[in-house]
């Protein structure tokens, strides 16, 4: 470790004194060292200056905390807003909502549509469960959100077991296009699925099926971002045009989709909380500036509540840049803007980019701090305290050329992280969320506005309270479009909202970056990767080498120590939870891109020993029954297929000691007299201190236990 040198190694009075004992040197005519004298307060003067310089020279500020962070490739996290989804009610959602739409939470906290809402062109209308007794209406328990249910039931078998949803007041004007509907899935696993990430696998495969004249066709599935009902999400689909009602003993006639399951996979059956149409998503932002771009001859409008109520500006770019056109014909409309600009077609750019720009703003902000004015000068800064953590990410700053310019243009700069990443001419800003101040260039980092009045224009700014915004269920229950107030049902949390990281933070996550596992060298690598196979729920794994899984009795493997045998276990509610040939494949494609190039992975599937135990014991208590009870499940819990620390003992020996230990822990045990501890599966075997060795990819299992008391 580099030891880095101490820079304040001398205090006031020291330096004070090391400087007269220079003067007899440098001015022998001086002979007057008192306080009173001017000489000696100058001295003085300037040694309490030196003090302070090498204070802060020995120290090293956040910014370069920061600065060094960056060089080992770890950003300090900006604020980020929270996400919400809120549905409308079956049949009372409005036509349509505007984006910039804004929905309030009773502590005044702001969530803003970040996208339009058209009203889904069907609703949603019964809800029936398919099993092999018959049909069962859960329509009620499928909208509540407040009761979970298995749709194709809780055991690793759909045989005969499908999901009904019943479609009416079809808008067959848009039905074709696609037809969504939103799932909030239940996770209560003590095993999170893993996120799915790009190179995920499903773990389970649904058919949507849609219902016609004499049966059921298939639907054409446009997206699934549920994976197959693991994750909350949506799943839109297309039917074809010979949707009709049907009809079966059980199921009240109408048009209905159906789901069933073609492959159950290993892990866990879907568990669902709701089922519903009409969703909108909402960010925790509160947007005081944004800007939309057109190419001349398209429309100009822009829907959004924000335009639709606030200030708007118009900028027209030509083949020198932007400018700021004052006497655009801007029409306000109850959702939004329109422009027409046809009278401005001979000044347009017209090269194919957008040469239009609508800036909108909120009365409050264009009034007072969407303006500002450079003086020309290097590092200028300019205080901006935004209501809450601003989006540094949504910050977009316009400048104007000098005044004295014969053609003035607008042009663009972006936001970096620091100043100190800027070339000489580099038109960008940084924002000092510390001082709240935006921070422009000096010439050498960045280029330095020019002089103007009212020559910084602030187009995009949206501010957020960050962590703040992770409210919980609901918290919102009406939404705000113009003068319109429509109540909706928040059924989820709000997530994703974050304060901006502190510089210590972000120390503390490079630190641990440093030891994260990201090549497969130890058994423990190997271990810690599979776990994180995207999209799967796998409970524990084992890495052995080749050489030692031979020496367990693992028949088939070569024994060379290039070769490495990795066996997992799914997470499952089934007794002895198996991987199939798909969770398989999923594990060993991931692990591909962590091992060494030499080596051989081969990922397989755990074994179940069943070990029947005997005991005699010796109780002192009256209650022998319950003693008994309490000592075959500390047996049972030791040998549980998961682990009591969530270690499952891929391979590990069963010793007696083992046992004893577990039965003697129970109250009122007193010893243990004789043990018998016994299995059938062949390729076990007892090693020289009597424990049951079982392979390496095995696990075992409590079979029959006998307990028998005896006196003391």
């Amino acid at each position: 470790m580099i030891k880095l040198p101490n820079l304040d190694d001398q205090n006031y009075a020291d330096i004070v004194e090391a400087a007269k004992r220079r003067i007899p040197v440098i001015f022998p005519e001086w002979t007057d060292f008192n306080e009173h004298d001017p000489g000696i307060t100058m001295i003085e003067l300037f040694a309490w200056l030196k003090e302070m310089q090498q204070y802060y020279l020995n120290r090293i500020s956040d910014k370069s905390y920061e600065n060094m962070l960056r060089l080992l490739g770890t950003e300090v996290y900006s604020s980020a807003p929270a996400e919400a989804s809120v549905c409308f009610g079956e049949g009372s959602a409005p036509e349509k909502v505007t984006r910039g739409s804004t929905a309030r939470a009773k502590d005044g906290t702001v969530f803003t549509a970040y996208e339009d809402f058209r009203r889904s062109p069907f609703i949603r209308g019964s809800v029936y469960m398919e099993n092999p007794d018959g049909f069962v209406d859960i329509t009620g328990i499928s909208t509540g959100g407040d009761t979970t249910f298995f749709p194709f039931g809780d055991k690793l078998n759909s045989e005969g077991c499908r999901l009904y949803i019943k479609l009416e007041d079809i808008d067959k004007a848009r039905f074709f296009d696609g037809i969504t509907l939103h799932f909030l899935v239940s996770d209560k696993c003590r095993v999170k699925r893993n996120p799915v990430g790009s190179a995920g696998c499903t773990p389970r495969d649904i058919v949507w099926e849609y219902s016609t004249a004499g049966d059921f066709a298939p639907c054409e599935v446009i997206s699934d971002s549920t994976y197959a009902l693991s994750f909350s999400g949506a799943v839109t689909l297309r039917t074809g045009n010979d949707i009709a009602p049907c009809r079966r003993e059980g199921l009240p006639e109408g048009i209905w989709l159906r789901c069933r399951l073609t492959y159950c996979g290993c892990e866990d059956m879907p568990q669902l909380r709701m089922i519903y149409t009409n969703e909108i998503k909402l960010s925790q932002r509160r947007t005081d500036a944004a800007y939309m771009d057109f190419v001349l001859g398209e429309d100009i409008v822009v829907r959004d509540m924000l335009a639709a109520g606030g200030m708007c500006f118009v900028m027209l770019r030509d083949a020198n840049g932007w400018q700021y056109i004052q006497d655009a014909p801007i029409e306000k409309t109850p959702d939004g803007v329109k422009v027409n600009m046809a009278a401005y077609s001979d000044l347009a750019a017209a090269d194919g980019e957008p040469d239009v720009r609508v800036v909108y703003c909120t009365e409050d902000f264009g009034r007072t701090k969407m303006f500002m004015s450079s003086d020309g000068l290097p590092c200028q800064q300019f205080d901006f305290d935004a209501d809450g953590q601003l989006l540094v990410s949504d910050i977009r700053i316009m400048v104007c050329d000098r005044e004295d310019s014969r053609e003035p243009r607008w042009r663009e700069y972006s936001c970096i992280e620091s100043m100190e990443l800027a070339g000489p001419y580099d038109r960008c800003f940084s924002y000092d969320a510390e001082r709240r101040r935006l921070v422009f260039g000096d010439n050498e980092n960045g280029e330095a506005p020019p002089r103007g009045i009212e020559n910084i224009m602030i187009i995009s700014c949206a501010a957020t309270k960050g962590a703040g915004g992770n409210l919980p269920p609901g918290s919102l229950t009406e939404i705000e479009c113009g003068s319109e107030i429509y109540a909706v049902s928040q059924y989820d949390s709000c997530r994703g909202g974050m304060d901006r990281e502190s510089f210590r933070h972000a120390m503390d996550r490079m630190k641990l970056s440093l030891s994260e596992c990201t090549r497969a060298v130890t058994a423990e690598d190997y271990r810690t990767l599979a776990l994180r196979t995207p999209g799967l729920r796998i409970a524990d794994a084992k890495a052995v080498s080749g050489a030692a899984a031979n020496e367990l009795g693992a028949a088939g493997i070569a024994g060379d120590n290039n070769e490495v045998s990795l066996v997992v276990l799914p997470f499952s509610s089934s007794r002895f939870p198996m991987p199939d040939k798909r969770f398989l494949a999923a594990v060993q494609e991931h692990i591909e891109n962590y091992r060494l190039i030499t080596t051989k992975v081969d990922v397989v599937a755990p074994v179940y020993v069943k070990i029947d135990i005997s005991a005699d014991m010796v109780c002192d208590t009256r209650e022998v029954q319950q003693a008994k009870r309490r000592s075959e499940e500390a047996i049972r819990s030791l040998l549980s297929v998961y682990g009591k620390d969530g270690r499952t003992r891929f391979g590990e020996p069963v010793g007696e000691s083992d046992i004893i230990t577990a039965i003697c822990s129970v109250d009122g045990i007193l010893s243990v007299k004789r043990l018998n501890i016994s299995t059938e599966m062949h390729g076990c075997s007892r090693d020289r201190y009597g424990r049951l060795v079982i392979p390496y990819n095995a696990i075992a299992y409590c079979g029959e236990v006998s307990l028998n008391v005896t006196e003391p």
